[in-house]
């Protein structure tokens, strides 16, 4: 069985980046920032959503994620029937 398998040599005169450092200091970066601050705690249900929210804003698609976010809302307050 055949894997694929990083060819390193390739990758260095490519100048690609092939360490892990990059996405230990975004990880750290993004989430033991904000939810691994002093005092802080969070329920399982929020963490993942707070995530999300911290990548937006990284990312720089926050607005979209807001819309996003607004529109099924809205969807659950149709299906409910209250339009307020």
């Amino acid at each position: 069985m055949f894997l694929h398998r990083i060819n390193y040599a390739h990758n260095r005169r490519g100048e690609y980046v092939i360490g892990s450092g990059g996405i230990e200091s975004a990880n750290k970066f993004i989430c033991h920032v904000r939810l691994k601050r002093s005092g802080a705690w969070w329920l399982k249900e929020n963490g993942n959503g707070m995530l999300a929210l911290r990548c937006a804003i990284v990312n720089g698609t926050l607005d979209e994620a807001f819309r996003r976010y607004v529109a099924r809302d809205q969807q659950k307050r149709f299906a409910l029937g209250t339009n307020s």
